[in-house]
C-alpha cells in the first residue's frame, strides 16, 4: 500500500524555518570560533605546530612560519623530515611514540631544526596528543623560541615604533608652523590688513588647526586600539545601509572632483561586527580612493557574499601604487602622508586605522594596485 505524504501544516513550516535559521546562526558562530582560535594561535609569542600520524604538517602558526622561513600553502607539503635532521627526527619519534602509549605530554630541550634556507636552529618544545572531532589524529607541539629571536623581533618592533613617532612628529610640524606663522602675521599687522586679508589668514588658521586636530585624533584612536582600551561592540547589522550612509557623507567631495561612482550592492548582506568601526574603516578607504582619483575619474563599490563572509570591494582608476608601497601600506613606521591629485592633505593614518578596525572585528583587508591604473581594496567580514 502506497503511503501518501501529507503536506506540512503552516505551524510545521514555521518550526522548520525557525530551526533552519537557528542552524545558520550556529554555523556562523562555529565559523567565527574557528577564526578566533586561529587568531589566538597566530598571536601567541611561541611556535605552534600540528602534525598527523603520517608526520605531515597540518598547521604552523604565523611565528612558526616566520621562524622556519616557510609561507602560505607550502607549509602543507612539509613532512617532519623536511624540518628535522635524522638524529633529531629519531629522537622526536621516540618521544611521541611514548606519548601515544602513556598519554603524558613530553618536553624536549634544544631540538635541532632546519629552516627553509637550510640553516640549523635550536628550540625547546612540549608535545601533546592532538584530537580532531574527538579522535586522536596526531600531536601538537608548542615551541619556546630562542631569546635572541624574541629580542630581535622586539628590537624590530621598537625601531618601527620610533620611526612612526618620528613621522607623526614631522606631520604635526606643518599645521603648527602654519598656525604660528599666520597668527604672528595677524598679531603684528592686524590693523594694516583689509577685512578680506584677515579672513584669508583666519581661513588658513582654521585649515591648519583642523589638520592638526585630525592627526591628533587619529593618533589617540590608534593608541587606544593598540593598548586594548577600545574594544568592538559587535551586533548583526545590514552592511549595505552602512555603505550607503557613508557614500552620502562623502557625496559633496565626489561631486566637487566630478568623480563618477558605480555602486553594486548585493541585497540582504548582514554581518556580525561593530558598525561604527566598520563604517569608519570604509569611510577612510573610500576617502582615500577619492583623494587619489583624478578629476572625472571613477570609483566602484561592490558587495557580495561567499559561504562564510561578506566581501566589500572599493575600486578606483586613480594614481595607483607600486608593489613596494602596497607591501608597506599597513606597517607601523612606514605610513606616509601623501598629497592627493589636487593637493588634498591627509594624516597618513587612515588606512592603518582601517586595518586595525577590520581585524578587531575578525575581518581581513587586502590591496591590489597598479601604478597609473588605480587600486582595489578588498574587505572581508564575518557573515551573520
Amino acid at each position: 500500500m502506497d503511503l501518501i505524504q501529507e503536506p506540512y501544516t503552516t505551524e510545521q513550516k514555521i518550526k522548520i524555518e525557525s530551526l533552519e535559521a537557528k542552524i545558520k546562526v550556529l554555523e556562523a558562530q562555529v565559523a567565527m570560533l574557528k577564526e578566533q582560535e586561529l587568531n589566538i594561535l597566530n598571536a601567541l609569542p611561541a611556535l605552534v605546530f600540528v602534525c598527523d600520524y603520517n608526520e605531515q604538517l597540518v598547521f604552523l602558526n604565523r611565528l612558526a612560519q616566520e621562524f622556519l622561513g616557510y609561507k602560505g600553502e607550502e607549509i602543507y607539503n612539509l613532512l617532519l623530515r623536511d624540518l628535522l635532521p635524522p638524529d633529531s627526527l629519531h629522537f622526536l619519534r621516540r618521544k611521541y611514540f611514548n606519548l601515544f602509549k602513556t598519554n603524558q605530554p613530553a618536553f624536549i630541550n634544544e631540538l635541532k631544526v632546519i629552516t627553509a634556507s637550510r640553516e640549523e636552529k635550536y628550540l625547546s618544545i612540549a608535545i601533546a596528543k592532538y584530537y580532531s572531532n574527538f579522535e586522536q589524529v596526531g600531536f601538537v607541539g608548542l615551541g619556546y623560541l630562542p631569546a635572541e629571536f624574541i629580542d630581535s623581533k622586539l628590537a624590530e618592533s621598537n625601531k618601527s615604533l620610533l620611526k612612526f613617532i618620528s613621522l607623526i612628529a614631522h606631520d604635526l610640524r606643518n599645521p603648527f608652523n602654519s598656525l604660528i606663522g599666520f597668527s604672528n602675521l595677524l598679531l603684528e599687522n592686524y590693523d594694516g590688513y583689509t577685512d578680506e586679508k584677515r579672513k584669508e589668514y583666519i581661513r588658513h588658521l582654521y585649515t591648519a588647526s583642523s589638520q592638526g586636530f585630525q592627526l591628533l585624533d587619529n593618533l589617540l584612536e590608534w593608541s587606544r586600539i593598540t593598548t586594548g582600551s577600545i574594544k568592538p561592540s559587535p551586533v548583526i547589522f545590514n552592511l549595505n545601509l552602512v555603505i550607503e550612509n557613508t557614500l552620502r557623507l562623502l557625496e559633496s567631495t565626489v561631486i566637487k572632483k566630478e568623480i563618477s561612482t558605480h555602486i553594486s550592492l548585493q541585497s540582504d548582506l548582514s554581518v556580525y561586527a561593530d558598525p561604527n568601526m566598520i563604517q569608519a574603516a570604509i569611510r577612510n578607504i573610500i576617502s582615500n580612493a577619492i583623494k587619489f582619483t583624478h578629476r572625472q575619474g571613477r570609483i566602484e563599490v561592490l558587495t557580495y557574499k561567499t559561504k562564510q563572509q561578506v566581501v566589500v570591494e572599493i575600486k578606483d582608476n586613480g594614481v595607483g601604487m607600486t608593489n613596494e608601497v602596497v607591501k608597506n601600506l599597513f606597517k607601523i613606521g612606514m605610513t606616509v602622508s601623501s598629497k592627493g591629485t589636487e593637493g588634498e592633505k591627509g594624516t597618513g593614518m587612515g588606512l592603518l586605522l582601517s586595518k586595525e578596525f577590520i581585524e578587531l572585528n575578525n575581518g581581513k583587508i587586502s590591496v591590489q594596485s597598479t601604478p597609473g591604473k588605480g587600486s582595489t581594496f578588498k574587505i572581508k567580514l564575518p557573515l551573520a
